[in-house]
This record gives structure tokens, sequence and C-alpha cells, in this order.
């Protein structure tokens, strides 16, 4: 907090936590430091359970139900810091349309929150990631249908607000760029 990085809250109780410490050390987070929230929106798992976390009880995130979207206004309307929404809804066995999905459930939660709050308070949406990697050698599945741009045509059909700069937009493409261009080595 004191470094003024973006930073996601992944509970409510991480926002409580972090109430409580600006109310009791207004210096101890620096201007630049802003806050976004993972929500998990509940919208299915992939393939693989584990590496799913759009799905009820997934580790990650509030889950958009039972009452939580209100409590969320509301933490929104109280606190200046929360100034965006991140979403990811898993990797490696979720396919584009959960991917696509998320997006659109955040594009949408923003929307909401800022209308219910009466101000542009989310500025900043993290869509997450998670595109399938082909490990070894490549697979004909994964290299034509989990490409950047098939996913970037899908984005663009199903929520073309990212493209129309009403928001920041993180991505968190880790496993995707990264897989086939290093290596791990270690010495015993």
């Amino acid at each position: 907090m004191a470094l003024g990085c973006y930073i996601n809250i992944d509970s409510f109780s991480e926002i409580d936590m972090i109430e409580r410490i600006l109310r009791n050390d207004k210096k101890a987070c620096n201007k630049g430091t802003k806050f976004g929230v993972r929500v998990n929106p509940v919208i299915g798992a992939g393939s693989i359970d584990v590496t799913s976390t759009a799905a009820s009880g997934s580790k990650f995130g509030i889950e958009l139900v039972h009452g939580a979207t209100e409590k969320l206004v509301e933490c929104f309307r109280r606190n200046s810091f929360m100034q965006g929404l991140h979403v990811h809804v898993g990797s490696q066995g979720c396919g584009l349309k959960l991917l696509v999905a998320g997006a659109k459930a955040v594009v949408d939660l923003a929307h909401m929150i800022n209308g219910k709050v009466g101000r542009k308070q989310v500025k900043t949406l993290d869509i997450g990631g998670g595109l399938p990697v082909a490990y070894g050698f490549d697979d004909p599945k994964i290299s034509k249908e989990f490409n950047f741009q098939t996913y970037s045509k899908q984005l663009r059909k199903t929520v073309p607000e990212l493209w129309k700069g009403n928001f920041n937009i993180i991505t968190e493409f880790g496993r995707s760029l990264m897989t086939r261009h290093g290596y791990t080595a270690s010495k015993a």
C-alpha cells in the first residue's frame, strides 16, 4: 500500500482490513495506490476443476450471489480508494466462451456500480487472461481455437465496451505468453 501499486482485493474481509488500516493511519497508503476487487461472476467451470475460478465455491474472489452485489456496491460507495474490478475465470481448460463471459460480467458490473454510486468510480477493469497453452508439441486445437486473435475477435463482438476507452484495461496472459519462452533450472 505504501508503494503506490494497483492491488486487487479478494474478499470482503480484506476490504474491512484495508478500511481499518486507513482509519488508524491515513499515511499507510500512498496517494497513487488504487484497489480493484476480484469478483467471481459464478458463470461456470471449465473442463479442469482446479484451474476454474468462476464456479460456485471457487477459491478466489467475491461470489456475486446472495446479496453480495449490493454489499459490494455499498463498499464502493464508502471507499473512494476502490476503483477497479478484476475477474479471472480460470485457465487451461476454460474455453473462450467462458473467458468472454467473464469479461462481459465485469463490464456490466462496473456500469451497475457506477450507476448506483452516482459517479465513475470503477475506472479499471482487469479481465484476467487464461488462454490455454499447448505444452510440448503444438496442439492443433489449441493453436487454432485458443489464440489472441480469436479471443480478441470474440471480445470485440461480445464486449465492444472494452475498446471504447471508458475503462483502463488490464489483462494477465502469463502462462500463454511465457510457456514457450523460458525454462526452469535448479541445482541440488
